[in-house]
């Protein structure tokens, strides 16, 4: 027979904040702990304690000689006691016991990062103090920070002519993706003259800025992801749709930090010539990738009811209630 022992449950599957760090608003993180007992047991006392750390590590030049850049800092350390303590001991009786908890935590709290340069985590753990002599029971969970933004809608479309030789149109639906997701862009080409060809090429450009704090060391490292890559040169004439895949596993999430900050852009190159001229074009649409799909900031959110007018014992449904993407927008 298993023996006594306890877990964490939080409310949602991760801490979800939204907005800049600058302007969004504090938030609380809600769980429980819960103690499994099979028998009457003897608890002096029950702590909970969340424990937030970054560990940064990167190379900068200087006078042609590599260094490394390596430091450490506590982004959270608090604590809460659930069950206070008791010399002569707490006698909990069989089953479970659920401790219900809650961090108040600010809105510039920094999101979980896992690269192999800046890993900042965060990390619950539950301790209960039992007798000398007896184990304790000790449990920890870790806790995902993630941030998001208000979905951008407003397409992006962009209309540029390169010399006399075509004309470019390039349309993105939105501004705002996920991780996994996909964004499917549209480039119209036009040309300008008789005999025009082009050749297209296009990829995800990802820019990551490190920092150390109140210092000027910064180091920027350049990653591409490629979509299209043409070798020939086709009719300037043609509209077509091409996909840019956000792979999980090797693209960054946009984030501003005082250690690290990450941007994306789409670029489309261009290069048209025809037989009395050539040229080359770079385009550039600037994208935010958020650390998941946006969609799913609303998968953990409690079922939308109307207030019940209890001294008519009826619904009130003269207002239509408003929706959590307004609601979103107003609160960051």
């Amino acid at each position: 027979m298993p023996g006594p022992f306890i877990k964490i449950h939080l409310n949602n599957p991760y801490f979800s904040l939204y907005g800049c760090p600058s302007t969004s608003a504090g938030k609380a993180l809600k769980g429980t702990v819960v103690v499994h007992l099979k028998r009457a047991t003897r608890i002096r006392s029950l702590k909970l304690s969340l424990l937030g750390e970054s560990n940064v590590d990167w190379i900068y030049s200087a006078a042609l000689l590599n260094r490394k850049c390596r430091f450490k800092s506590i982004l959270a350390d608090m604590s809460l006691i659930l069950l206070e303590c008791n010399p002569n001991y707490h006698i909990l009786p069989p089953g479970e016991h659920e401790f219900p908890f809650e961090f108040a935590l600010d809105g510039d709290l920094m999101e979980t990062i896992s690269t192999q340069v800046v890993r900042c985590h965060y990390f619950l753990t539950a301790v209960a103090e039992r007798p000398h002599f007896q184990t304790n029971l000790t449990t920890k969970k870790e806790v995902l920070v993630k941030r998001f933004y208000p979905q951008e809608d407003d397409p992006i479309i962009l209309s540029e002519a390169i010399s006399n030789l075509v004309n470019i149109e390039v349309f993105a639906h939105k501004k705002v993706y996920g991780l996994g997701d996909v964004i499917p862009i549209n480039i119209r080409c036009i040309p300008l003259s008789s005999n025009v060809d082009v050749r297209i090429n296009c990829a995800i450009k990802e820019i990551t800025t490190y920092r150390k704090p109140e210092s000027s060391k910064t180091n920027v490292e350049k990653r591409w992801y490629r979509a299209l890559f043409e070798n020939d040169y086709v009719p300037a004439l043609f509209d077509r749709s091409i996909d840019f895949p956000i792979h999980s596993h090797s693209v960054k999430f946009d984030c501003t930090t005082p250690y690290v900050e990450t941007r994306h852009e789409i670029v489309i190159k261009v290069e048209a010539k025809s037989p009395k001229d050539s040229d080359n074009y770079f385009l550039k649409l600037p994208v935010f990738i958020l650390s998941d799909s946006f969609d799913k900031i609303y998968e953990t959110l409690p079922e939308y009811r109307p207030s019940i007018d209890t001294s008519r014992n009826m619904y009130s449904l003269s207002i239509n209630p408003p929706s959590y993407t307004s609601l979103n927008q107003i609160l960051v």
